[in-house]
């Protein structure tokens, strides 16, 4: 008899694995300041942008620079009027952001240090959320 795991646990075993992996590079990173630094060069920061955008839809922007290697979403404004006890990240995904207080920031790493350099030239161009109509990313 042979036991085959379900597609289910397959899955979340080969997510643990990939998460695994890129932690450690993500410490790798941090000894070496070398790839610290190779690091820098292939990111680019990105303001002004909607606080409702998704890291899905960042990622599709800029991958006509080059491929994405990681989206990182920071200062999203969240609502404060929200009484719950729900933390910020938990907020963030939940939707609980507040636009009026300003736009939310990321910093995009590319795979390829060109493909940052390439999107440099997206300076001051507008992206195009549904929600949202267009705001300009600096």
């Amino acid at each position: 008899l042979s036991r085959e795991q379900p597609a289910g646990a397959a899955a979340a075993a080969n997510d643990k694995q990939q998460q695994q992996q890129q932690q450690q590079q993500r410490s790798k990173e941090h000894q070496d300041p070398a790839a610290a630094a190779e690091k820098l060069a292939r990111t680019v920061f990105v303001g002004n942008l909607p606080v409702s955008i998704k890291r899905k839809a960042l990622t599709r922007v800029f991958s006509t620079y080059g491929e994405v290697d990681s989206v990182r979403m920071r200062s999203v404004p969240i609502d404060l009027d929200n009484k719950s006890k729900v933390p910020r990240r938990g907020a963030v995904i939940k939707g609980a952001v507040s636009g009026d207080r300003g736009g939310a920031k990321a910093y995009v790493v590319f795979k390829q240090a060109a493909a940052a350099q390439a999107a440099l030239a997206a300076n001051m161009t507008e992206v195009s959320v549904p929600e949202n109509g267009a705001t300009a990313m600096r």
